[in-house]
């Protein structure tokens, strides 16, 4: 069991973070000891990762609440709307992969005439 300090550095989200998970209802009530510390359990844990997943990818909070749901009583319907969800979360990493890679080659191609700059500028001045 980890404490909400804990639980926020292993996650790299504030504490502030956490407790409005808990309060939004993505977070099951997490348990507390006699003095109403929280301790999150290794289920609390699996759950926090997937949000901090889902919000790295670009979900908004309201769709990851959507996303949750109690595999008991899960349908078909709802895991067509799971699978169609994470299909857009990948169309939109795909794009913001394919403007990274662009960035990088503008990037490598400064770099390069800048380097040739350098060069060229080192030969003259030994001139």
């Amino acid at each position: 069991m980890d404490t909400i300090a804990e639980t926020a550095e292993k996650f790299g989200i504030s504490k502030n973070a956490l407790r409005y998970y808990e309060k939004e209802g993505l977070l099951n009530s997490v348990a507390r000891d006699k003095n109403g510390i929280r301790s999150y359990s290794e289920k609390d844990l699996l759950e926090i990762n997937k949000i901090v997943h889902l919000r790295k990818l670009g979900a908004s909070l309201k769709e990851i609440k959507e996303f949750n749901f109690d595999e008991a009583t899960v349908t078909s319907d709802i895991l067509q709307k799971r699978i169609e969800f994470l299909e857009r979360l990948d169309l939109k990493l795909q794009r913001n992969i394919l403007e990274i890679k662009e960035q990088e080659v503008y990037l490598q191609k400064k770099m390069k005439r800048l380097k040739r700059i350098r060069k060229d500028l080192a030969k003259q001045e030994t001139l």
